[in-house]
């Protein structure tokens, strides 16, 4: 027959027994955690936070401006906005707006109408907008001969001289028919042909201001924009437009400003 233990020395054993588990777990969750974070087959190693995440660029929200105070179109969203068939009498609800937006545009005015505005012809280029050549009667310079074509071109210089006290360096052929013929009759003039990125074909929507500038919101930094200064509902859409892009941080500019900033 063994001899009993006594109570108190089972009660030892068990305790010691406890004390034995509780060390072994204790050294596997310390493996287990020695082998997170470090490359298979090395302990004691610890993890690596994730890099921070960069702060994404800020988009452009207003334009920058070179120290005359113009527009630098090389580090702004800068659009050029043409206006022809002028000038006449809604040509000046355009300028208004131009002025309330702090822009400028450039006028492709119709020679022949350009005695018979001569306020308006001194509000455009009073105002700092950009007075160009719009031909004399809008034909379709295609189907010109030479002597023709210059003509269209010089008389209206001329208008414009008269009137503003300057000649333009930009023309228009109406509805851009143009040639490699009509090009060259610009050149011998000291005129550069301005076509245009996108036509609005805003006589599409005489009476629907809203199509229109659904249309003219389309535009891209860097593009010249066709409007005519005659229809009023194009001047609605425009102020909208202008409206919704500043906000956009877009500068509207002249041709020739814009073009300075292609060049550079």
């Amino acid at each position: 027959m063994r001899p009993k233990q006594s109570r108190k020395v089972r009660n030892y054993a068990v305790a010691g027994s406890a004390l034995v588990i509780a060390a072994a777990v204790a050294g596997a969750g310390g493996d287990a955690n020695r082998g997170e974070g470090g490359p298979s087959g090395q302990g004691g190693g610890t993890s690596t936070p994730a890099p921070a995440p960069q702060a994404a660029a800020k988009p452009v929200t207003k334009p920058v401006y070179l120290p005359d105070g113009s527009v630098d179109c090389a580090k702004s969203k800068c659009v050029a906005l043409t206006f022809s068939g002028g000038p006449g009498p809604a040509t000046r609800q355009f300028l208004q707006i131009l002025d309330n937006h702090g822009a400028k545009g450039t006028f492709f005015v119709t020679g022949a109408q350009v005695n018979l505005n001569p306020d308006i012809m001194t509000a455009i280029a009073g105002t700092g907008n950009e007075v160009a050549n719009g031909t004399w009667t809008q034909p379709d310079m295609t189907t010109l001969s030479e002597t023709d074509s210059t003509a269209q071109l010089q008389q209206t210089n001329d208008a414009i001289r008269s009137s503003v006290g300057s000649a333009p360096t930009l023309f228009r052929p109406m509805g851009g028919h143009t040639s490699p013929s009509v090009v060259d009759a610009g050149k011998r003039l000291g005129l550069t042909q301005v076509l245009w990125d996108l036509d609005s074909m805003d006589y599409n929507y005489q009476g629907d201001p809203d199509g229109l500038t659904q249309v003219l919101l389309k535009v891209k930094p860097g593009q010249i924009v066709m409007l005519h200064d005659t229809f009023v509902s194009s001047a609605t859409a425009m102020d909208r437009m202008m409206t919704q892009l500043g906000d956009q941080g877009y500068a509207f500019v002249t041709v020739s400003q814009l073009q300075s900033s292609r060049a550079g």
